[in-house]
């Protein structure tokens, strides 16, 4: 249980990450490479 846990946050940190760079202005193909986060991810915080 501790791994997903672990997984849950690395992705809820990755998803503050992608809302902050949408929210400097870069492109989604530019966060998808920063993050490691799929196009439909990224698009859900738009």
């Amino acid at each position: 249980m501790l791994k997903e846990e672990k997984e849950q946050g690395i992705l809820s940190t990755k998803l503050d990450i992608a809302k902050a760079l949408l929210s400097m202005g870069l492109h989604i193909e530019q966060i998808i490479k920063v993050t490691g986060l799929t196009q439909e991810d990224i698009k859900e915080l738009e």
